[in-house]
């Protein structure tokens, strides 16, 4: 089925419209999507619509308010709002506080997938300053030696600006995204060895055997490093800011 980006674009806006999301909000999630689909990561774009608007339904939304703040420095409610939006709005203020101060720590809670965190990174680097940025998510990753998920599947992107295109390295702390593996499992794909952990603990090239609620795990990447960088990536983007996996 072949539908035009206007059409998809309209719809997506009107389903986040009816379940609480302003005009500009459900814009702001479904530029976001799109882009993803642009950029060749359909596991971050359209497909996640569904889970959004379950999440609009489920949640009392609220406002995005600044609960902590210094000069440099600002810790933000998200209200139950999309990450898309939260981390939008964190952006702004980072960018702010930066343009003030020469540096800037922004942090939310209260909100949940920000997307491909390497989009705001772009953003910031085009305008003129070094971003670095984390988020943590449900437990996928299992700590070096062990199959029981503990850590999110958390990425780390740093954009640098340059002369030209700004630099970008965004990736995950696990193997392949849990993106990756919704994406896998509706395709029917299989993945190598090595990767992914079913819920007895054991090997498994089926996306299918790792779910939602804890069920299966991801390995991290480049083995013990790559979960020592999931665990410190968990406690900046979680008990530093009051927000939970």
């Amino acid at each position: 089925m072949k539908v035009t980006i206007e059409y998809m674009l309209n719809l997506a806006t009107s389903l986040m419209m009816e379940r609480g999301l302003s005009e500009e909000e459900a814009k702001m999630v479904n530029e976001h999507l799109l882009e993803a689909e642009l950029s060749g990561k359909p596991s971050h774009g359209f497909m996640r619509i569904p889970r959004i608007c379950e999440r609009l339904e489920s949640m009392k939304l609220g406002e995005i308010t600044i609960t902590r703040e210094s000069a440099v420095s600002a810790v933000i409610d998200g209200g139950n709002k999309p990450g898309f939006v939260v981390a939008y709005k964190a952006m702004q203020i980072a960018v702010e506080k930066a343009k003030e101060h020469h540096l800037s720590v922004v942090g939310g809670f209260n909100t949940d997938n920000v997307g491909i965190v390497g989009f705001y990174l772009r953003a910031i680097a085009s305008m003129g300053f070094i971003g670095i940025m984390t988020a943590n998510s449900p437990a996928k990753i299992p700590p070096w030696g062990g199959v029981e998920p503990v850590m999110g599947t958390n990425p780390l992107a740093i954009g640098i600006p340059t002369r030209n295109e700004p630099i970008v390295l965004d990736f995950a702390s696990s193997k392949v995204t849990f993106g990756d593996v919704l994406l896998g499992a509706k395709l029917g794909k299989q993945f190598e060895e090595g990767i992914l952990i079913d819920q007895d603990g054991k090997p498994t090239t089926d996306p299918r055997e790792v779910r939602s609620g804890g069920i299966g795990a991801i390995n991290a990447i480049a083995g013990h490093k790559g979960a020592g960088l999931a665990l410190m990536l968990e406690i900046l983007a979680g008990p530093l800011v009051n927000a939970k996996g």
